[in-house]
């Protein structure tokens, strides 16, 4: 059951890392300088480091999160926090139609949306 509670993370590492890697150029090449979309993504990051450390930031809660619950069996928070990472999947996929293009974190959200519907309807 412990091990069970390091799927969210896992999960974050791959999507993100995705994100990550692709994001600042992608912003600067695509996006930004097209003007396809009303409001930036990813706010007004174009820099790499300032996006991972804003990933770190992230891993760090979603750890510690999952340490807690581990050592605690809290499955509520857990499955909250699993939930909210769901949702955040979504706009990665309704975003590619907007801006005609792929957008950083779509493979992945693809990949894992129905594994953590999966893992969220286990608990």
């Amino acid at each position: 059951m412990f091990l069970s509670f390091w799927v969210l993370p896992i999960a974050f590492i791959l999507h993100d890392f995705e994100e990550m890697i692709l994001a600042p150029d992608w912003k600067r090449r695509d996006v930004a300088t097209a003007g396809r979309v009303k409001h930036l993504f990813f706010g007004e990051v174009t820099h790499g480091p300032a996006l991972c450390a804003g990933i770190a930031e992230e891993m760090f809660l979603l750890t510690a999160v999952s340490v807690i619950c581990g050592i605690t069996y809290n499955t509520t928070l857990y499955l909250a926090c699993c939930v909210a990472y769901t949702f955040h999947l979504l706009p990665h996929l309704a975003v590619c139609p907007l801006t005609h293009s792929y957008v950083p974190g779509a493979l992945t959200a693809l990949i894992e949306l129905p594994f953590m519907v999966w893992h969220i309807s286990v608990y």
